[in-house]
């Protein structure tokens, strides 16, 4: 059987296998990881298919085969955890994160922070030094208006270029 026809049977017969799977599963996201683990299986054991035979039929002991199979691991998985708990070596406390690229992200931003203008670049290093809106008017002696419309504007310029160097904004 070819690809194209399991395909047109797969997609005459989809709303019977989609009411199967959701009564089999009772849950809208496991029943479409499902049909997708058993399309899987009806590509990998088309040859298997026997010309003649009712094609709704064979999918649909595959699909009931798929969900036994996987409701029989996630229960033997479920008893392992309960006796032995989960192994120390893979709790998260253990792992470690990389700050080479931390390091060198936080050199382009510093890089990016000094390639703002001016009037931005002051305000920003203000804030960024936990001075408040009124310690940073007072200091660069301009209204509280254009310091909260400097630092948005020294935001934008900074998100933008920071989104076209494809890191985090």
């Amino acid at each position: 059987m070819t690809i194209e026809q399991i395909n047109s049977l797969n997609q005459t017969h989809l709303p019977e296998f989609k009411t199967l799977a959701l009564s089999l599963t009772r849950d809208g996201d496991r029943a479409r990881d499902l049909l997708q683990e058993v399309n899987y299986q009806i590509f990998k054991n088309r040859n298997s298919f026997q010309y003649g035979t009712d094609f709704s039929a064979w999918v649909k002991r595959i699909i009931r085969n798929v969900f036994i199979s996987d409701y029989r691991r996630t229960k033997r998985r479920r008893e392992i955890l309960a006796q032995y708990g989960l192994p120390t070596g893979f709790s998260s406390d253990l792992t470690v994160t990389n700050k080479g690229t931390d390091l060198l992200e936080a050199e382009e931003v510093t890089m990016l922070i000094e390639q703002l203008p001016c009037i931005y670049r002051e305000v920003f290093l203000m804030h960024f030094q936990g001075l408040t809106y009124e310690e940073i008017a007072q200091r660069s002696q301009v209204p509280l208006g254009t310091v909260k419309s400097r630092l948005f504007k020294a935001r934008s310029i900074l998100k933008k270029k920071l989104n076209g160097r494809g890191l985090r904004a």
